[in-house]
C-alpha cells in the first residue's frame, strides 16, 4: 500500500508587490515558502501510515515547481516521509488547474500509484482548492473533500468525517482516494532540528516532462484556461481621513450612530447604486452572448438565493437563453409534480417562483439516494451539460459549489476559474476576474476555446436585480444508476452556527496585526462590549487565532453590513472583496500609507489600542 502526499512552494504574500506603473506582479520581489495548508495534509498522511500498522510500504511526496519548491520536499522528509519526487521541467510552465492534476496524475502513475493521495485544502498563491478534485478525476479514484478526521481505514476503504458549508458527514469510500484535508483539521507539532538536518541528505528524484508523457500535454499552451491580465485594486472608496483627538472623537460618534441604524435593505444608497452599477457594466459586455448559460443552483433555502444573485448577473450580461438545473433527494414513489412541489416548500414558494420566472428552464434532477453524494451531484451535472450546448455553467464558490464544480470539469476536460467576484462577457468571451497571489491582484481569466467555460462565484458579491419575465418551464429528470459508485454517505448531520457574521449589521474584522492570543481576547471583549460580531483576515486562520468560519474574503466569507471596523487589516485584494457591499467601511491603523485605506469610508490613524481605550 503506497500513501502520495501533494505539496507544493507559494510566494510569500508578506513580500509581494505591484508594478505601479503597469498594475503587474512583481515576483521577483517575494520569496517563497512551503504552502500553509499542506501542513495538514502532510499531518493526516502521516498518521493514517502510522494507524495502519505497517501495511503502508512507502510514504511519499511529490510537487511540481521550479528549484525553490525543494523546500516543500525537504519539509515532508523532515516528517518522516521515505521518497520525494519533484516535477520540474520549462514546458510544465503556466500549467492551468486541469493540466497540473494531469502531471501530477501522471506522476503518481509513474511512480508506482497510490491507495490514498493526500492534498493541502487549497495553495495559498491561487486560493483555489480545484487540483484535489481534478486529480481524483484523471486518476479514476473516489474524492472526500474537506476531511477533518480519519475514523477507519484499511487496504480496501476508508471512513472519514468531512466538514462541508453547515453540514458535518461521515462518508465511505473504495480505494484508490484522493482526500483533501480541511485546512486547520490536523495541528502538526515542526519537525525537530535533527530531522530537519536528516531531511537534507535524503536524495529527491526529479522528473521531466518527458518522463511523464511523450505527448507532451503540459504547461501554458495545453491549459483550458488563460490568464488575460493581472492588475492592481482600483480604488472604489474615497476616505475621509482623522488623526489625534478628533479621530477618537469621531470614532466613538461613528458607534453610537451605528448602534441605532436598521438593517442594510435593498433600498440602501449603496446597494442601490450597486445594482445600478451591474446593469451598467454591462457596457464592458460589448455584445450578447448567443450561447446557452447554465446555473447549478443547490436544493436549499440559501442556495436557492444564491442562485438568484448568479442570474441577476447574467441577465445584465445579456444573456439571452439561461438554464437553471439542482438536484434533489430521491423518492422513486413520487410524481413530477410532487417532487417540483417539495422543492418549493423547502425552499420557499416565493423564491422557487422568483427563480422560475427569471430562466427559459428549471431541471429538477432525482438523485438515486436519500443522502446526495457530491460524487452523483458532479456526476448528474456532467450528463445534463454533455447534452447541452452550454457556453457557460456557474456555481455559487460554497463549499458544495467548489466540490462538485472542479469534479464535472476535470469530466468534460474544460475549464473552471474559482471564487469569481466579477463577469463579463467581452470579444466572444466570458471574463472572469478573481483576486490571486494572496489578493494582491486582480486576474482576469477566459477560456478561449473550451465549453463550457465554468466558473464558481462568490455569494453575496452580486446584488439581486432580476427581470421577472414568467417564462420558465419545469423538467423533471428521473433518477439514473452510477456506474462505479465509489462514495456512501453513512451520517450526516446539521452543525449548529458558530457565528452569525453573515448577517451581522455591525462587524469588527481583525487583520494580520494582531499576532497574539491577548490581542485577539481583547478586541473580542470590545466587540462584545459594543454588541459588534467579529471576523478575522486570513493571516489570523493561518496564525490557529480564530477558526476559519471568521474568515472574511474570497476564501472566507462575503459579508454586507452596516458598518464595518477593520483594525490592522492590510487591506489585500483577497480580505476587500469579501467587504464588496459594506454600506460603510472604518479602517484603523497607524501606518497613514496603509494600502487599506485604498478601499475605506474612513480612515483612523493612529494605534488600535487609543480607540478601544477611549470607549472603555
Amino acid at each position: 500500500m503506497r500513501i502520495v502526499t501533494c505539496v507544493k512552494q507559494v510566494p510569500d504574500e508578506r513580500n509581494m508587490a505591484t508594478d505601479p506603473v503597469t498594475g503587474s506582479l512583481m515576483r521577483d520581489t517575494a520569496g517563497s515558502i512551503p504552502n500553509p495548508d499542506d501542513a495538514c495534509a502532510l499531518a493526516m498522511a502521516r498518521a493514517t501510515s502510522e494507524s495502519l500498522n505497517g501495511q503502508v510500504q512507502s510514504l511519499d511526496a511529490i510537487t511540481m515547481g521550479p528549484r525553490q519548491s525543494r523546500s516543500s520536499l525537504r519539509q515532508a522528509l523532515s516528517y518522516g516521509f521515505d521518497n520525494a519526487y519533484q516535477l520540474t521541467d520549462s514546458r510544465f510552465a503556466g500549467s492551468d488547474v486541469l493540466t497540473t492534476s494531469h502531471a501530477l496524475a501522471l506522476a503518481i502513475e509513474k511512480t508506482g500509484g497510490a491507495e490514498l493521495v493526500f492534498c493541502g485544502e487549497k495553495s495559498a498563491d491561487g486560493d483555489t482548492g480545484q487540483v484535489p478534485a481534478e486529480l481524483s478525476v484523471l486518476l479514476g479514484a473516489a474524492f472526500l473533500p474537506f476531511v477533518t478526521e480519519i475514523i477507519d481505514a484499511d487496504r480496501d476503504a476508508i471512513t472519514v468525517r468531512s466538514k462541508m458549508d453547515d453540514v458535518e458527514y461521515v462518508i465511505e469510500s473504495s480505494l484508490p482516494a484522493v482526500i483533501q484535508v480541511k485546512a486547520g483539521a490536523v495541528k502538526s507539532a515542526p519537525a525537530s532540528f535533527r530531522d530537519r538536518i536528516e531531511a537534507l541528505k535524503k536524495p529527491i528524484a526529479v522528473l521531466s516532462a518527458e518522463d511523464l508523457s511523450s505527448e507532451m500535454l503540459f504547461g501554458y499552451r495545453h491549459s483550458p484556461t488563460r490568464v488575460r491580465k493581472m492588475i492592481a485594486p482600483v480604488r472604489t472608496r474615497v476616505p475621509s481621513v482623522y488623526s489625534g483627538d478628533d479621530a477618537l472623537t469621531q470614532f466613538r460618534q461613528i458607534l453610537e450612530e451605528s448602534e441605532n441604524t436598521d438593517d442594510l435593505s435593498a433600498d440602501s444608497p449603496r446597494l442601490r447604486s450597486y445594482a445600478r452599477q451591474v446593469r451598467e457594466t454591462d457596457t464592458c459586455c460589448d455584445q450578447v452572448p448567443d450561447e446557452p448559460v447554465a446555473v447549478y443552483v443547490e436544493a436549499h433555502k440559501k442556495g436557492f438565493q444564491n442562485g438568484l444573485e448568479l442570474l441577476s448577473r447574467l441577465q445584465a450580461c445579456g444573456a439571452k437563453t439561461i438554464y437553471a438545473v439542482t438536484l434533489v433527494p430521491g423518492d422513486h414513489a413520487s410524481s413530477d409534480e410532487s417532487m417540483e412541489r417539495v422543492l418549493s416548500e423547502t425552499v420557499g414558494e416565493e423564491l422557487y417562483l422568483s427563480l422560475l420566472r427569471s430562466v427559459d428552464a428549471l431541471t429538477i434532477m432525482e438523485a438515486s439516494r436519500a443522502a446526495v453524494t457530491t460524487e452523483e451531484c458532479a456526476y448528474r451535472l456532467s450528463r445534463y451539460l454533455e447534452k447541452r450546448r452550454v457556453g457557460l455553467c456557474l456555481l455559487s464558490a460554497t463549499d458544495h459549489g467548489r466540490t462538485v464544480g472542479p469534479l464535472v470539469a476535470g469530466t468534460l476536460k474544460t475549464g473552471i476559474t474559482a471564487d469569481v467576484t466579477d463577469l463579463r462577457y467581452v470579444s466572444d468571451q466570458w471574463e472572469q476576474v478573481r483576486p490571486a497571489y494572496g489578493g494582491q491582484v486582480f486576474a482576469t481569466i477566459v477560456t478561449p476555446e473550451h465549453r463550457p467555460v465554468m466558473a464558481t462565484v462568490r455569494p453575496r458579491i452580486f446584488a439581486v436585480d432580476l427581470h421577472d419575465d414568467g417564462r420558465g418551464v419545469v423538467a423533471v429528470e428521473r433518477a439514473q444508476d452510477m456506474e462505479n459508485r465509489r462514495t456512501k454517505i453513512l451520517s450526516m448531520k446539521t452543525c449548529e452556527r458558530e457565528t452569525t457574521i453573515e448577517e451581522a449589521k455591525r462587524l469588527l474584522i481583525l487583520g494580520g496585526a494582531i499576532t497574539t492570543e491577548e490581542e485577539r481576547d481583547r478586541l473580542i471583549a470590545f466587540a462584545k462590549r459594543h454588541e459588534l460580531e467579529w471576523g478575522v483576515t486570513r493571516a489570523l486562520v493561518q496564525g490557529y487565532l480564530a477558526p476559519h468560519g471568521r474568515q472574511i474574503g474570497v476564501s472566507g466569507l462575503s459579508v454586507a453590513p452596516n458598518l464595518a471596523i477593520l483594525v490592522g487589516v492590510s487591506g489585500s485584494v483577497q480580505t476587500m472583496s469579501g467587504l464588496r457591499r459594506a454600506e460603510k467601511i472604518v479602517a484603523i491603523n497607524r501606518d497613514e500609507g496603509a494600502p487599506v485605506f485604498d478601499n475605506v469610508d474612513i480612515a483612523f490613524i493612529g494605534q488600535w489600542q487609543d480607540y478601544i481605550e477611549s470607549l472603555s
